[in-house]
């Protein structure tokens, strides 16, 4: 088994960025939530736990989804949490989205609150 790095964030932090960035040093690919829906429907998992640990079979990093969670009995996976201020957050969205403050806000703010209320049913971690 080979190294899996699973990376966990706040909307904002850049952590994409960041994956990408390792992607090319590291030479791993790199899964998303796009890729996890992929690898569900082309695979008919019934939960994206399942496609994550299908993904994790090889070398790669997965950018949220609460990999670190679902893969943390696996002794081949480091966890890295992304984190940064409130503000830098909101203006570093504003600069990438072309928004203003208070819309950069809102859509953090939503952010939060959709991450916190899809948690139960997205990893499905049983």
């Amino acid at each position: 088994m080979g190294l899996v790095i699973t990376m966990s964030r706040r909307y904002g932090t850049g952590a994409s960025t960041i994956a990408k960035e390792l992607s090319e040093r590291l030479e791993l690919p790199v899964y998303d939530k796009v890729d996890v829906e992929q690898e569900v429907r082309k695979n008919a998992f019934e939960t994206e736990a399942e496609a994550i640990r299908e993904l994790a079979e090889e070398p790669c990093i997965i950018l949220g989804r609460c990999a670190s969670e679902i893969l943390k009995d696996q002794s081949n996976v480091f966890n890295i949490y992304v984190c940064a201020e409130k503000e830098d957050r909101i203006h570093r969205v504003m600069e990438r989205d072309s928004l203003s403050y208070e819309h950069a806000l809102k859509r953090i703010d939503d952010g939060a609150v959709v991450k916190l209320d899809s948690l139960p049913q997205r990893a499905q971690l049983g």
